[in-house]
């Protein structure tokens, strides 16, 4: 256990908070000070991240363990965040759906070349990077109630991009399988 570590564990360990935060503050029982508190959180989750990404790098502090950890920080807190701000409407189920969809597609396309291959090879594309940061700057539009045009912008980019990843994801898995990859 390392700082980066400990930051992706705790940034785990608050999306329940968040959730929790969020469904009072968009619930009919909801109270605007849960509104603060929730935005309070999200600046906390997303300051964690680019720390624990900071002190992984910066400070050799790379481990099996954070590269389990960070992405499943990442998908928990993206795809309760989306379930929850599309149920209250306040982000777009067309861009829930695509992200959502994205992540089990990737995840039965990882089981099954791991299934395969005997082996995980688990890689993130630089787009699939970018798309987690629009999808993260897509939660932060709808918590703090960015005006409309931003956040429709935001989306449209966060969907392409995830899009985009999915398509790659699927060469990847493509080239994996192939007869002719020298990794297999």
């Amino acid at each position: 256990m390392n700082i980066a570590n400990a930051l992706s564990l705790g940034r785990i360990l608050l999306v329940p908070c968040f959730f929790w935060l969020c469904y009072y503050s968009y619930s009919q029982v909801g109270a605007p000070e849960f509104v603060v508190w929730a935005r309070i959180v999200l600046v906390v989750i997303f300051l964690s991240d680019f720390l624990d990404g900071y002190f992984a790098r910066r400070h050799g502090q790379v481990t099996a363990l954070g590269g389990l950890l960070d992405p499943l920080a990442d998908k928990l807190f993206v795809l309760t965040s989306f379930i929850l701000l599309t149920i209250f409407n306040r982000l777009p189920i067309w861009l829930a759906m695509i992200v959502v969809s994205k992540d089990i597609l990737v995840v039965i396309g990882w089981a099954l070349v791991a299934t395969i291959l005997g082996r995980v090879e688990a890689a993130p594309t630089r787009t699939s990077k970018w798309a987690t940061g629009f999808q993260f700057a897509a939660v932060v539009a709808a918590v703090f109630s960015f005006p409309a045009p931003y956040s429709l912008i935001i989306n449209v980019i966060a969907a392409v991009l995830t899009l985009i990843s999915v398509g790659q994801y699927f060469v990847q898995g493509l080239r994996l399988l192939s007869p002719g990859d020298s990794r297999s």
